[in-house]
């Protein structure tokens, strides 16, 4: 029987991704299945956190740039990697355009 770990929203994308940078490097190779409660079945390994990692870079690297519209919640905006309909690791970031970054763009380009 696993363990649940639950990652709460946090406020700024680069928090996000070095918390899921530290998550990496805590649990290793130990991790074998992901349940996000979303998906009708447990998804395999690290290929969703890598999703989520590469879409929380994204706003990083490319700010306003790799934001679509929202379908739900209506307002908002996200990043997306990987395709809902064929990829069963996608992943959708909401976010509010206003707050998902600390400072302005140029400051956080930089961050590994």
């Amino acid at each position: 029987m696993g363990r649940g770990l639950c990652m709460p929203p946090h406020p700024h994308a680069r928090g996000r991704h070095l918390e899921i940078q530290q998550l990496r490097s805590k649990l290793g190779d130990r991790v074998k299945y992901i349940l996000t409660g979303h998906n009708d079945r447990p998804l395999l390994g690290w290929a969703y956190v890598d999703n989520l990692e590469r879409a929380v870079r994204l706003l990083l690297d490319r700010g306003d740039a790799a934001l679509v519209p929202s379908y739900r919640p209506v307002g908002l905006s996200q990043v997306i990697v990987g395709d809902r309909l064929h990829d069963p690791n996608w992943v959708a970031v909401s976010v509010n355009r206003a707050h998902y970054l600390p400072a302005r763009r140029s400051r956080t380009a930089r961050v590994q």
